[in-house]
């Protein structure tokens, strides 16, 4: 018999006849001694039945406490979309931009910007692509299963 066909007969069964004609036995349900009783409305979705009970929406979010695992892998990937919509700017300029690069270089350098905002500029371009490419290497030694503890990881980043 073929997966297909198996996968119709096992959801015709357990439309038609309940799970329990496919798998006898008797059927164990779990409940909560300190659970609360919720009188369950008809056509009442899961996020109505909590607004109407005064329950938080994401409650993980105030609950936990940050992880730096967490952390780092969050800002890696913001900084692998900021890499990313660089790449394509500068690939959209390339390709619109009436002039090529030499000459964008030299109307910058024409400008005499400050100093500071030239360092900051930097900064703001090259820290996505150092963050992102030190960390996939971090990543990549991860993956072979090692700096594994939290000293380890604390000490790579």
């Amino acid at each position: 018999m073929s997966f297909n066909a198996l996968s119709r007969v096992l959801a015709k069964r357990l439309l038609f006849h309940g799970p329990r004609r496919i798998f006898p036995g008797p059927v164990l349900r779990r409940t909560c001694s300190g659970c609360q009783e919720v009188d369950q409305r008809p056509n009442e979705t899961h996020d109505e039945k909590n607004a109407r009970l005064g329950r938080p929406l994401s409650p993980h979010l105030s609950i936990y406490r940050p992880q730096y695992t967490s952390m780092f892998s969050i800002v890696h990937r913001v900084t692998g979309t900021v890499f990313g919509v660089y790449i394509m700017c500068f690939a959209a300029g390339a390709v619109f931009l009436p002039n090529d690069f030499e000459y964008w270089m030299n109307w910058l350098e024409n400008q005499h910007f400050h100093s500071a905002v030239i360092v900051s500029t930097r900064f703001v371009l090259a820290f996505p692509f150092i963050y992102h490419a030190c960390n996939g290497v971090r990543h990549l030694l991860w993956d072979t299963a090692h700096f594994l503890g939290l000293r380890e990881v604390l000490v790579l980043h």
